[in-house]
């Protein structure tokens, strides 16, 4: 049966739990030797897209990242990527990676009603943000991440939009 449009519900919470794991490994990639990399990630969300796309051309890049910490709400996936990607820790919890003082970038690739939430906490945590699409689903999240980067004007915010090469969009 066609279909006019689809609804996507999301519960009105945010998953948090208090389980972290230390991987053994370098995590410095990108680079033989890179005493103290400049960018150190801090990755929230282990989905498909994050594991296919993002940490592949994080690991193929020539500049020298140092990828920290990883979370996914189950922990499964967190710890897949942990070690197939030499992070230094996975969690459930991501405010493992807010809280990490070491961390000065987050990347957020959660379900889309988190994003606004999560992209705010991270630039009061001081973090730059790269954050998938959407930055917000509705103009609340729009406005509670301006707020944010008013406060913060030093910190950069990208939003990335993995579907731009796609026939309909293009």
């Amino acid at each position: 049966e066609s279909q006019m449009g689809v609804i996507l519900r999301y519960p009105d919470e945010m998953p948090g739990q208090d389980r972290v794991v230390a991987q053994s490994g370098q995590s410095v990639v990108g680079q033989e030797s890179a005493p103290t990399p400049k960018v150190t990630i801090g990755m929230i969300g282990a989905g498909g897209f994050t594991k296919a796309v993002l940490l592949p051309a994080l690991a193929a890049t020539k500049t020298p990242v140092q990828l920290k910490s990883i979370v996914s709400a189950g922990g499964v996936t967190a710890a897949h990527a942990a070690r197939k990607f030499k992070f230094d820790f996975c969690a459930t919890d991501y405010r493992a990676v807010l809280d990490d003082e070491e961390i000065n970038t987050v990347f957020i690739t959660t379900r889309h009603n988190l994003h606004a939430a999560m992209v705010a906490e991270a630039l009061d945590a001081g973090k730059h943000v790269f954050v998938e699409k959407p930055l917000a689903i509705d103009y609340e999240g729009l406005e509670q991440v301006a707020e944010a980067h008013r406060r913060h004007p030093e910190l950069q915010v990208m939003v990335g939009f993995n579907r731009r090469f796609a026939p309909h969009i293009q």
